[in-house]
C-alpha cells in the first residue's frame, strides 16, 4: 500500500499499482513534498496492517493439542516406507558420496 501511495504521487492516477481495487482507500500526501510523501505512505501501511488479536494461554494449548492429534492420526494413515538400499542394493552412503564428488568437476 505504500508502494502505491507513493507511485500516485509521483505519477498521478495513470501508476501501476499493486493494489489497484483500493486505491479509492489511500491517504493523498499533503504536497510533493518526500516528507508528505512518506508520512502518507506509512498511514496507508498501518491502516492496513492487520490485527492480531492474542491469543490466550487455554487456546493455545487447545489449538495446538488438537494439532497434534491430527498429525498423529495423519501419520498412522498414510505410512509408506520404501527401502531403497534392501530394493536396489544401493549402498546410501556411497551414492551421496558420488553425487557430491560429480558436482565437484
Amino acid at each position: 500500500r505504500a508502494h502505491d501511495v507513493a507511485a500516485i504521487a509521483f505519477k498521478g492516477r495513470s501508476a501501476c499499482l499493486n493494489f489497484a481495487d483500493s486505491s479509492w482507500r489511500l491517504p493523498v500526501p499533503a504536497s510533493s513534498d518526500a516528507k508528505d510523501i512518506q508520512r502518507a505512505a506509512v498511514e496507508a501501511a498501518e491502516a492496513f496492517r492487520p490485527q492480531v488479536e492474542p491469543i490466550t494461554c487455554s487456546a493455545s494449548v487447545a489449538s495446538q493439542e488438537e494439532a497434534t492429534s491430527a498429525a498423529n492420526v495423519a501419520s498412522r494413515q498414510n505410512v509408506f516406507f520404501m527401502d531403497d538400499e534392501a530394493l536396489f542394493g544401493i549402498e546410501m552412503h556411497g551414492l551421496l558420496v558420488n553425487m557430491a564428488e560429480g558436482m565437484l568437476l
